[in-house]
């Protein structure tokens, strides 16, 4: 993982914390395919981001559970505690 990307961003002991603003699907690959969702994640919930997915198209992060959801910021921005 690239961490200057998240030069500043708010760092926990190597994660970055996000925050879900409009319910996204959660993958189990990195890839958007319907084949790959297992479920949703709700606006409000927050995760952590343990790797950056870059992808042609929209990017996506990896959260510590294992899972995938997308990188947009449409859907998703920084938690700050």
């Amino acid at each position: 993982m690239a961490m200057a990307k998240y030069m500043n961003k708010k760092v926990f002991a190597n994660f970055i914390m996000r925050k879900i603003i409009h319910n996204v699907k959660f993958h189990s690959s990195p890839d958007f395919g319907k084949t790959s969702v297992i479920g949703i994640a709700k606006a409000g919930e927050i995760f952590t981001i343990v790797d950056f997915v870059k992808r042609d198209g929209t990017d996506m992060y990896r959260l510590k559970s294992g899972v995938y959801i997308t990188a947009s910021k449409r859907y998703v921005v920084d938690f700050w505690a």
